[in-house]
């Protein structure tokens, strides 16, 4: 999803960053930072997941998508 895209379903929901952002005991900037993807919480986009109904993967796919979590790493030493 983009910032866009989530900050209209927490309106949906009737929640703002910054009610997530007391639940969590963090500043709202941080919640922000993260929507925008300028900062990387696994505590924090999990709790935005979940405030929007949406598993963490459908809210932050480049993090958590399913095809990541799945695939090997490869490493090739010289």
């Amino acid at each position: 999803m983009t910032p866009f895209e989530i900050k209209v379903a927490l309106m949906r929901k009737g929640v703002s960053m910054r009610s997530v952002a007391e639940r969590l005991g963090v500043s709202p900037n941080a919640v922000s930072l993260v929507v925008h993807r300028r900062m990387v919480s696994g505590r924090i986009m999990s709790e935005l997941a979940k405030a929007i109904e949406v598993d963490v993967s459908v809210a932050f796919p480049e993090r958590f998508s399913r095809e990541r979590a799945s695939s090997p790493i490869t490493l090739h030493v010289p």
